[in-house]
């Protein structure tokens, strides 16, 4: 469903945990653009993700910043964050990401810190066995695989683990709504395997071209995270 996408902990270094993932993607328009990367996860019954945000946003000790859903109205500033995240790429229509927060809104999380949004991660579901390019832009609400898309933070919150957090809650998420769920995996370039190795997943091997839609298969990596069995999961 998106184009572009930053990785999990802002930017290493300028991009440590910056673009997990640039396919090439072409639009209506027929105008080639570049993608960012994707994360995947396995889900269970997808039908039980869609809960009150109330219950499962997460806010800090002393209040001063929470992870939610993002709302229809904080979609244009998610657009725009997304636009200046990636200056030397084209920028990806609003309505990808608003059809998005439409179509799974419960995938679609915002970092705010005193009222502020400084970042924000979406993904959509699928019914392949990993992220395809065709995941960019359909989101199947029956599907067994959820596509990370985006993950940006701005630049002045970067470095402080903010996009590590919305990574974290998207899979602790998913840990606590989807008894079916195995294991997480995503695609990234080799300068972001030891971060994510630190942070627990495995290096898996080369991306498929297939999924890749033009890139070559030698930039990007396939890394993966087994997602604890829950108690549900065995009775």
């Amino acid at each position: 469903m998106f184009a572009r996408s930053q990785g999990l902990v802002c930017r290493p270094n300028a991009r440590l945990f910056t673009c997990m993932y640039r396919p090439t993607i072409t639009n209506i328009a027929g105008q080639r653009l570049r993608c960012k990367r994707a994360l995947i996860y396995r889900l269970g019954d997808t039908k039980r993700l869609v809960s009150s945000e109330s219950r499962h946003a997460r806010t800090s000790p002393d209040g001063s910043s929470c992870i939610r859903q993002i709302k229809a109205e904080e979609v244009h500033e998610v657009w725009q964050l997304d636009a200046q995240s990636y200056p030397d790429y084209p920028t990806q229509p609003i309505e990808i990401l608003t059809r998005a927060q439409r179509a799974a809104p419960d995938l679609f999380w915002g970092h705010f810190a005193n009222g502020r949004m400084t970042g924000f991660a979406c993904a959509t579901l699928s019914s392949g066995s990993k992220w395809t390019h065709d995941s960019l832009f359909n989101h199947e609400p029956e599907g067994a695989v959820a596509c990370l898309q985006s993950l940006c933070v701005y630049p002045e919150f970067r470095k402080m683990g903010i996009a590590k957090a919305l990574v974290k809650h998207l899979v602790k998420h998913i840990e606590d709504n989807h008894n079916g769920v195995t294991n997480m995996c995503f695609v990234c370039e080799a300068h972001l395997i030891p971060a994510y190795r630190r942070m627990g997943f495995t290096y898996v091997g080369p991306a498929d071209p297939s999924c890749l839609s033009g890139e070559e298969s030698s930039q990007w990596y396939d890394m993966e995270y087994r997602v604890p069995a829950s108690p549900k999961d065995s009775e």
